[in-house]
């Protein structure tokens, strides 16, 4: 009687596996058409360039230092939609809590201090990733795209623009650390989780001009289910 028993669970076990396995390919096979979300963090490790760390931005009085305005962690949610079972288009939204700037035109002796100036710091990335089954029940991605980083790093700058017998007339000029770089990536999939190695990489930016500037990451995924399917 025990022996049966046994066989039973193990046949209850086996099939159930099975059940799950079958479920987990159907999913992938019948994903076209519907688009995921997802929540995340990111952490951007360091900077690689060509110039120093702290630089006086277009000869102001704005100190920046590249690697504290561009690392750390950021948070982010994500929509990908299938256009095949392979193939998804992506947008991802990321927040992180960042300096903008570390003025000194405020230090009027030979020594001082001032307080750097912070704000919530925006990213926004658009991507295509390609699937493919790597494992019996994972699979990993290459990923493509653009991004849009540092929207909300605004700030002014005060430069005397000519002088008049009743005083100087200065000239405000806006500017922001926003630039547009390429966005490379590979992940890993099982299930709901994803981790992902990738850069972003730009020739064309307020830092070092066309010297090439990259920003290496690792981020985390879940994914809460699909909004829509194609059923």
């Amino acid at each position: 009687m025990k022996n049966i028993l046994n066989i039973v669970l193990f046949f209850s076990l086996f099939i159930s596996y099975a059940q799950k396995d079958m479920l987990k390919n159907n999913e992938i096979n019948q994903r076209k058409g519907s688009l995921y979300f997802s929540i995340g963090s990111d952490y951007r490790i360091t900077t690689i360039e060509n110039s120093s760390d702290f630089q006086f931005f277009d000869n102001s009085d704005i100190l920046l230092n590249t690697q504290v305005q561009n690392t750390g962690f950021a948070i982010n949610y994500n929509f990908d939609y299938f256009l095949s079972k392979n193939l998804s288009i992506g947008f991802s939204h990321s927040m992180r809590y960042g300096v903008v700037s570390q003025e000194v035109n405020n230090v009027s002796g030979d020594f001082g201090a001032e307080a750097s100036q912070s704000n919530l710091i925006f990213g926004y990335h658009f991507y295509l990733d390609y699937h493919f089954r790597v494992f019996k029940n994972s699979e990993m991605f290459v990923r493509f795209g653009r991004s849009l980083l540092n929207r909300g790093t605004d700030f002014s700058t005060k430069r005397p623009f000519q002088e008049t017998e009743s005083g100087i007339i200065y000239e405000i000029i806006p500017s922001n650390f926003a630039f547009e770089p390429w966005h490379f990536a590979l992940g890993y999939k099982k299930e709901k989780v994803s981790f992902i190695l990738g850069a972003y990489t730009s020739s064309n930016t307020d830092y070092q001009g066309e010297d090439l500037f990259v920003i290496p990451y690792l981020s985390f995924r879940y994914s809460l289910g699909s909004l829509w399917n194609n059923d």
